[in-house]
Formats: C-alpha cells, sequence, structure tokens
C-alpha cells in the first residue's frame, strides 16, 4: 500500500507540470532512491543531476539562476512552468526507484509503451536518458521518433558527456537550433 501511495505522490507531481501537448518526452530509468530528489518535486536542495543536466542545455542562464538562489523552490517551479510551455514532459521507465521496484525490465517497458500511447503520437520525438533505458527501449519503440542516442545519466563524473549527448539528441529531434 505505501507504494501506491508513493506512486500516487510522484504523479502528482509530474501531473502538475504536464504539458497540454507534449512535443518532446524523456524517459529516465527511475525515480531516484533519494525520493527528495524527485525531478518534478519543487524543493530539492543537493543532488539533482538530472534536472540539473536537463536545464543545463535547455536554457543554462536559469540554471545559474537556480544555483545562485541556492536552488529555490520559487525558481525552480519557474523552470518547470518553462519545461512545461516548451512542451517537455519526463516519465520513468519504472514506476518507483528501483530500491523499492519489484517490475521486472519486461513489465516496465511493456507499462512505459501503454503510457506513451495515451501521451504522444509516433512523430513526437523521445530521449531515452541513461544508456541501458536506450537499450531497453529501442526495439520497442521502433514505430516511434526514439531519438538514436545512447545518453549517460548526469552523474558520476558523467555531466559533460550527458551534455554533449542530449545536445546531440535534441539537434536530432529539431527542438534545438544549435
Amino acid at each position: 500500500m505505501m507504494n501506491q501511495s508513493l506512486l500516487d505522490k510522484l504523479e502528482q507531481a509530474r501531473q502538475k507540470y504536464k504539458p497540454a501537448k507534449i512535443e518532446l518526452l524523456l524517459i529516465a530509468e527511475a525515480a531516484p532512491d533519494s525520493l527528495d530528489r524527485f525531478f518534478y518535486y519543487e524543493d530539492v536542495k543537493s543532488a539533482d543531476y538530472l534536472f540539473l543536466g536537463v536545464i543545463e542545455v535547455l536554457n543554462p542562464e536559469l540554471k545559474n539562476v537556480y544555483l545562485q538562489t541556492d536552488r529555490n523552490s520559487e525558481v525552480k517551479k519557474i523552470i518547470l512552468e518553462e519545461l512545461k510551455a516548451t512542451g517537455i514532459y519526463l516519465i520513468d521507465l519504472y514506476q518507483l526507484p528501483l530500491s523499492l521496484s519489484a517490475e521486472t525490465e519486461t513489465d516496465a517497458i511493456a507499462s512505459t509503451k501503454a503510457k506513451i500511447v495515451g501521451l504522444v503520437d509516433q512523430e513526437t520525438p523521445i530521449i531515452a536518458i541513461k544508456v541501458d533505458v536506450y537499450d531497453a527501449l529501442k526495439h520497442e519503440l521502433s514505430d516511434y521518433n526514439l531519438i538514436p542516442e545512447r545518453i549517460p545519466f548526469p552523474s558520476s563524473g558523467q555531466q559533460t558527456n550527458f551534455k554533449v549527448a542530449f545536445e546531440s539528441a535534441l539537434k536530432k529531434s529539431g527542438l534545438l537550433d544549435k
């Protein structure tokens, strides 16, 4: 039962910033084991690697303001609203943090595919974040516009590699004109 309330809490935070029309779908692996670092939570004080990595590529000035204001939750709300207004939405392959998940990869892929059907059409660009997420989905999403880019997760010294690969994926998606 605890897992259902956790799922509801994560989904509620995610839904608050769901765009009316999704222009770019990001698929990460799972919410972090330290749940206070969830991408869509407004008050995250440390180790929000994915959020910082994504926003650095999309709006480095806002990232700097966010960090200079000691990760002010009002600034994060502005950034999340900007992502929503731009049509960028993030879901996870696994419904729960990996430490709590009993889902097999096969089940996770099936539930993610079912979610995708309700979120985007086949032309909407999809970017998988984390190499094993891309590898798990590349054949399963062959009917969709999964951008062919293996992107490392932006932590453990992979931040620069993430930035390069994520920028490349955004260019391939047509959403970054640099």
